[in-house]
């Protein structure tokens, strides 16, 4: 007998795949053979700033606190990462990366700033570009069963006449079935 957890994460997996076939189905299959047409690029400065605070009567020796940084994919990058103490980028889970930050000695009572800004580089991506996605984004790997005959015929069912109504199909369907 399954969980009721699994079978809500087998679901969740499910809808993802659908969604992901539904695209490839979309747009993905019916725009191969076109050129991809060009993407402008967005670049914008993200800044933080966090307090770290010491509210006991000790320093606290060498504090250090880590934060995600935006996420680099096919359509984001990062460059030009500044930062007012010193640090090193860890790879985190996923494709997370995160900064940790050396704070040093923060005294009694004390308090120590973080700063940080990064550029971060957008490709303005609209549906006519979703055809140049590469294939290997958009077949089958490890828990997205993408190729399983049910999914591909639920994401054939949830096909309308445009996008616009196709995704309001496939969100209706995670809504009622996730």
């Amino acid at each position: 007998m399954m969980s009721h957890s699994f079978r809500r994460l087998a679901a969740f997996v499910l809808a993802i795949a659908i969604i992901v076939v539904a695209i490839y189905v979309l747009l993905g299959s019916n725009r191969e053979n076109k050129q991809p047409e060009k993407i402008n690029e967005i670049s914008k400065t993200l800044k933080f700033i966090f307090e770290v605070r010491n509210d006991s009567n000790r320093a606290v020796k060498d504090a250090e606190i880590s934060a995600y940084l935006p996420v680099e994919s096919m359509v984001q990058q990062t460059r030009a990462l500044n930062s007012n103490v010193d640090y090193d980028i860890e790879k985190g889970d996923g494709y997370n990366r995160v900064l940790q930050a050396k704070l040093g000695m923060i005294p009694p009572f004390g308090a120590k700033k973080l700063s940080y800004s990064i550029e971060v580089l957008n490709a303005q991506v609209g549906a006519q570009q979703v055809g140049s996605i590469p294939r290997s984004y958009l077949s089958s790997a490890s828990f997205i069963e993408s190729d399983h005959p049910k999914i591909i015929e639920t994401s054939k069912a949830l096909q309308q006449s445009n996008d616009a109504e196709t995704a309001k199909a496939i969100y209706a369907w995670v809504i009622a079935n996730v």
